[in-house]
């Protein structure tokens, strides 16, 4: 199913391949950055206003699990998206202790026909060909009517709705197991394409250049998700300050009633 959908985003007239408008964002967001936290998978879940986003770069103790929520960002009109297929890996000391790719029932339709794999979990380092395809079914889209409206679709996030807005996809589970952990975004075997449209490039993430979606193993510079403990010195001097404060109270005289 792979390699025929990596067949379709790669065999495009090359006369539509001449534009070089992303045509959408692959982002995470945490719970820590807003929002309410998603009980399941068919439950509404608020898409963050990426006007004023960055990527997850949070403090958290050494042994914590952050839910990373991953979400798709349209930026033109009418946009259907066809595969959308990632690698998600960790850099650092962490790992994806789980993770879930929603096929969201739309209607009569799913959101997608396949996916490589639509959950995992324990322990991992890297997720490989996280393939969500849409042949006949629903995909990703910004264009749905109030009949099969997409309940993980956000239209009022950016512009009205009119172009820009967002798609709740899944999520991923990240460790810290030391200092810091990053995961990064790449472009999996299948690629990422929209239908009936060029293969033109998207963003991972905020704040980096664009990717190509085709070859495989594009990928940004930049982290798309960070967890860090806190510095132990900044620790030492926490612990320093509370005993200080204590040893303070505990010299002070009694006061009568």
């Amino acid at each position: 199913m792979i390699r025929w959908t990596a067949f379709i985003a790669t065999c495009l007239p090359a006369s539509v391949c001449l534009a070089q408008t992303e045509i959408g964002r692959l982002f995470f967001n945490s719970d820590a950055q807003g929002g309410t936290p998603s009980v399941g998978e068919f439950d509404w879940r608020p898409t963050p206003d990426v006007r004023a986003f960055d990527n997850p770069d949070l403090l958290r103790p050494v042994g914590a699990v952050e839910r990373m929520y991953l979400y798709w960002e349209f930026h033109l009109a009418n946009m259907r998206m066809s595969v959308i297929d990632i690698d998600v890996r960790v850099v650092g000391e962490g790992m994806i202790a789980a993770w879930h790719i929603y096929n969201t029932n739309i209607s009569i339709q799913t959101r997608w026909n396949g996916i490589g794999n639509r959950a995992g979990a324990s322990d991992v380092r890297e997720i490989k060909g996280v393939a969500m395809i849409n042949v006949t079914q629903f995909g990703a889209q910004n264009n749905a009517t109030a009949a099969n409206h997409d309940p993980h679709y956000n239209r009022s996030t950016e512009d009205g709705g009119s172009v820009r807005g967002t798609a709740l996809l899944g999520w991923v589970d990240l460790r810290l197991d030391g200092p810091w952990a990053e995961l990064f975004l790449d472009v999996g075997p299948g690629l990422i394409a929209r239908q009936n449209g060029p293969n033109d490039p998207v963003y991972f993430g905020f704040g980096d250049a664009s990717v190509p979606v085709f070859p495989a193993n594009g990928t940004s510079t930049l982290f798309d998700a960070r967890l860090r403990s806190p510095e132990p010195g900044a620790l030492v001097l926490l612990l320093a300050g509370y005993f200080a404060a204590r040893a303070k109270r505990r010299s002070l005289p009694a006061t009568s009633p």
